[in-house]
C-alpha cells in the first residue's frame, strides 16, 4: 500500500465541489477504462491537498500535481495504545413506505428528538452530534479492530454537503446530499488483522467522495 500527498495547483481548483474532486483524483489511478476505485481520500485542512492510501502509486499525467509518495504498511500489535482520526459519512438505515434508505445519524437523531419531545428545548446540533457519533462509532469498535475510549471520543465536526453528480454510463445526475462527520479519539488495538482492513479499505460509505480514510498513531 502507497500514502500520499497530493497538491493541487490552484488554477485547477477554482469552482470544484466534491464530485469534480473525485474526479480529478481519479484520474490519478484510472489506468484503465474498467478500473474499479482502489483508493481512499480526504481532504485537508491546507488548501488545494489531499491525502491518499492506495493500493496503486499515483501518476499525473497533467502536471496538475505536486506528489509525495511513501509506502504505508503499518506494523500492529495487540495491546498498542493509538489515536485516531475518521472522517466518515456516518449514516443509519431505516425502512420508508417499505423500503430502505440511508439516513445521516445527525438528522436522523434530531428528527427522533423532535418526535419524543415536542414541546421540550432542544440540545444544540453540536451536542446531538457529539452523542450520535459517540454511539456510531462504539457500535463499530469490535469490527475495527478497537477497543475506544468512549470518554476520549470528540466530534471535531459535521457539516451536509451538497452538490450535483452528473450522469454516467451507469448512474442518472442529481442532486447529492451527504453528511460528513470527523471523528478523533484515543483506542486500544484488540485485533491489528481487523485494524489493518480497516485502514487499507475504510470506514463507512461515500468512499469515492472523500469519506472512510482512518488515520492512526500510536501514543
Amino acid at each position: 500500500m502507497w500514502m500520499s500527498k497530493l497538491v493541487l495547483d490552484p488554477r485547477r481548483a477554482v469552482g470544484k465541489n466534491l464530485y469534480d474532486t473525485h474526479r480529478l483524483l481519479w484520474n490519478l489511478f484510472a489506468d484503465a477504462p474498467d478500473r474499479t476505485r482502489d483508493f481512499l481520500f480526504r481532504e485537508q485542512d491546507e488548501p488545494y491537498t489531499f491525502l491518499t492510501v492506495s493500493r496503486r502509486q499515483p501518476e499525473d499525467t497533467t502536471g496538475w500535481w505536486s506528489i509525495q509518495i511513501k509506502p504505508y504498511a503499518p506494523k500492529l500489535q495487540a495491546g498498542d495504545a493509538v489515536a485516531f482520526s475518521l472522517r466518515v459519512n456516518a449514516v443509519v438505515k431505516r425502512n420508508e413506505n417499505g423500503k430502505q434508505r440511508r439516513f445521516d445519524i445527525v438528522q436522523d437523531a434530531c428528527l427522533r428528538m423532535k418526535e419524543l419531545n415536542q414541546n421540550a428545548q432542544m440540545p444544540t446540533r453540536a451536542e446531538i452530534a457529539q452523542e450520535a457519533g459517540t454511539r456510531w462509532l462504539l457500535a463499530r469498535q469490535q469490527a475495527l479492530g478497537l477497543s475506544i475510549e468512549s470518554a476520549a471520543i470528540l466530534v471535531e465536526g459535521c457539516k451536509v454537503e451538497r452538490f450535483v453528480k452528473r450522469a454516467t454510463r451507469d448512474t442518472r445526475s442529481g442532486v447529492v446530499s451527504l453528511g460528513i462527520m470527523d471523528l478523533q479519539g484515543t483506542a486500544e488495538v484488540k485485533d491489528p488483522q481487523l485494524l489493518l482492513q480497516a485502514l487499507f479499505q475504510g470506514v463507512g460509505p461515500a468512499k469515492g467522495f472523500g469519506c472512510g480514510l482512518l488515520l492512526i498513531r500510536r501514543v
